[in-house]
């Protein structure tokens, strides 16, 4: 075999494969049948995680054609967020409509509690 690089002497060419040879079914290391069983009680036993499925534990999606098509993205508590869909779910209103219905009861109520506004 030559394995170095006709263009320089000194360096050996990465890509030379002519005495490659792959391994026989003999040769391989671990060519063994498992058994599905005891190799799950092993992994279990030694804290190897589960490929199964994780559960989807997302939320309904909510998809309404409503004609708002204004994007608005805030930063609110997870508390927050999960109050603010509980009652959208509630009232059986889409959450844009809420946010609009949240914004009139404030500002009605900024209003008729401002200083001088009776």
């Amino acid at each position: 075999m030559t394995n170095v690089n006709q263009n320089s002497n000194s360096r050996v060419n990465p890509f030379e494969l002519s005495d490659f040879e792959p391994k026989s079914n003999e040769d391989l290391v671990g060519n063994v049948e498992i058994n599905k069983d005891i190799a799950d009680k092993i992994s279990k036993d030694n804290g190897f995680p589960s490929r199964e499925p994780v559960k989807n534990t997302e939320k309904k999606q909510r998809r309404y054609r409503t004609g708002r098509n204004v994007q608005f993205n805030i930063k609110a508590t997870a508390e927050t967020v999960d109050l603010f869909y509980q009652i959208a779910d509630k009232e059986n209103i889409t959450l844009g409509e809420l946010l609009g219905k949240a914004i009139k009861a404030y500002h009605a109520l900024a209003n008729n509690s401002a200083p001088g506004s009776k």
